[in-house]
């Protein structure tokens, strides 16, 4: 009976073993497996920053636009206004020039 007893402690002390390993083995392959999920995640959480950032960036270049536009139709009034001016400048000083030569024709003919 003691050498039976021998075997079967033997064979529980090899089962116990074997059970430490397939444990071992079965946390390696989980956190393998939870390590690929990680990845997965990180992966789209890379991505989704990157939709992000170019979402954002395209607001704030049309919020640039925006701001161009209303630049370039504050600059396009400011050049209508210059030229009316320049415009009225012309003007004044032709009739001025039309009024100097009518008196100077008047007074020649006399």
């Amino acid at each position: 009976m003691s050498g039976l007893k021998l075997r079967l402690n033997e064979i529980e002390h090899k089962f116990e073993i074997f059970s430490q390993m397939s444990a071992y083995s079965l946390k390696t392959q989980w956190l393998s497996g939870l390590n690929l999920r990680l990845n997965e995640v990180k992966d789209k959480f890379g991505k989704l920053n990157q939709v992000i950032v170019i979402k954002l960036k395209a607001q704030w270049l049309s919020g640039l636009n925006l701001r161009l536009n209303e630049v370039k139709d504050k600059f396009g009034k400011l050049n209508q206004v210059i030229v009316i001016k320049l415009k009225a400048q012309w003007l004044s000083g032709l009739n001025l020039r039309l009024n100097d030569l009518l008196e100077t024709y008047s007074t020649v003919r006399g």
